[in-house]
């Protein structure tokens, strides 16, 4: 799995713990046979603007 330069190997298991945890939590379990959902996740290191289109303007 390739990952950008400015991926730091030292986040992902950080990350992965965490939604293994959530999903956890809603009731998922893991397993490595005949699995029935895919999760994946990309860190943006820039800022990022959203438009929140339930709120004021």
């Amino acid at each position: 799995m390739p990952f950008d330069d400015k991926d730091s190997s030292m986040n992902n298991p950080i990350i992965a713990d965490a939604i293994k945890n959530q999903m956890e939590l809603h009731g998922y379990r893991q397993t490595k046979r005949k699995p029935s959902l895919l999760v994946s996740y990309k860190v943006f290191y820039d800022d990022l603007r959203f438009q929140d289109l339930c709120s004021p303007r």
